[in-house]
C-alpha cells in the first residue's frame, strides 16, 4: 500500500500537471510543450504506481494511455493536431480527478495481533 509521503508526492503532482495541462490552451512557445510533456508523463507515472498499489487498474490503464501519448522520446500525431486543447483539457480533468479522490493509506507500523495458544501458557 502506499505510504502517506507518496500519497502526497502523487497528489501535488497531478495538482501540477492538470495546471500545467491547463496552462498549455494558450499559444506558448514549443519548448513548454517539450517540458510538459516530459512533466505529465512522470505524473501520469506516479498515478500508475499508486493506482496499481491500491489495484485500481482502470485508472492505470487510462493513465498508461497518457503515459505513452507524452512520451517525449516519440512523436505522436495526435498532440500536434488541431484537436490538441480538447485532448489536453481531457487530460487536466483526468489528473483532477486523481488530485480529488481519496486514497487509502495504511500504516507501516501495523501492530500484529498474537494468537494464544493453551500450551504456551506457564502454570
Amino acid at each position: 500500500m502506499p505510504t502517506k509521503y507518496s500519497l502526497i508526492i502523487t497528489k501535488n503532482l497531478s495538482l501540477i500537471c492538470a495546471a500545467l495541462l491547463l496552462l498549455s490552451l494558450f499559444r506558448l512557445p514549443p519548448v513548454y510543450y517539450t517540458v510538459l510533456r516530459i512533466i505529465v508523463m512522470l505524473g501520469a507515472f506516479g498515478v500508475i504506481l499508486n493506482r496499481s498499489m491500491q489495484r485500481d487498474y482502470l485508472w492505470c490503464i487510462a493513465f498508461v494511455i497518457i503515459t505513452v501519448l507524452f512520451n517525449p522520446f516519440f512523436y505522436w500525431d495526435i498532440l500536434y493536431s488541431s484537436q490538441i486543447f480538447l485532448f489536453n483539457g481531457l487530460v487536466a480533468v483526468l489528473f483532477l480527478i486523481d488530485y480529488y479522490t481519496e486514497y487509502t493509506c495504511t500504516s507501516t507500523t501495523q501492530k500484529r495481533e498474537g494468537k494464544e495458544y493453551s500450551r504456551d501458557r506457564i502454570y
